[in-house]
């Protein structure tokens, strides 16, 4: 007969095996889940990668134009193509940013037509789109350290100006995404 420990040990070892195999089971079925769905990634970018090299060569075989030499040919192809290839990436880039970028399009909603018109205004927002698409692409983050930095060059006064604490406050909300609370606290410790 058994002695009690090695009834209880037996109990315990066969208990943790149980617990083992349904955890591997576990795992097991959600290695399956993210292996299927890494698999349906992967098609759907060589697919994606496949459509747009179909794309480049009907560009390219549009832009071919039969002149004397085949090297110019070639040569004005490859050049044209890459233009149209660079232009197209621009307007896509543009798209998806204004897209995700929603405080970039709330930002040119709500400014003004004459200031759209005034070119030195369209040099600003075309670099602020720029810095956006940047942010989307995460090559760029606004931290609130590096906020709060960047206004502490700012004199008093300029911080209490209606325009640029408007412009301060839209960029504290939509870009940055400061609780108010912190940047009152700064604000009042930067006046007082």
């Amino acid at each position: 007969m058994s002695s009690p420990a090695k009834l209880s040990s037996q109990f315990l070892f066969k208990f943790s095996s149980d617990e083992k195999e349904k955890s591997l089971g576990q795992i097991r079925d959600r290695f399956d889940e993210v292996n299927d769905s890494k698999a349906l990634q992967l098609h759907n970018q060589l697919s994606e990668l496949e459509k747009r090299r179909k794309q480049r060569m009907e560009t390219k075989f549009d832009m071919l134009t039969r002149t004397k030499s085949i090297h110019r040919d070639l040569k004005g192809m490859r050049s044209a193509a890459q233009q149209k290839f660079l232009q197209e990436q621009l307007i896509k880039k543009k798209r998806s940013c204004l897209v995700s970028c929603d405080w970039y399009t709330m930002l040119s909603e709500n400014i003004p037509d004459e200031v759209h018109r005034d070119q030195g205004c369209e040099e600003v927002l075309e670099k602020l789109f720029m810095l956006g698409m940047q942010m989307e692409e995460g090559m760029r983050q606004v931290t609130e350290h590096s906020f709060l930095s960047s206004l502490r060059v700012l004199r008093s006064w300029e911080l209490c100006s209606p325009e640029i604490s408007s412009g301060i406050e839209f960029v504290r909300e939509h870009i940055v995404g400061m609780k108010s609370e912190n940047f009152d606290e700064w604000r009042s410790s930067k006046l007082g």
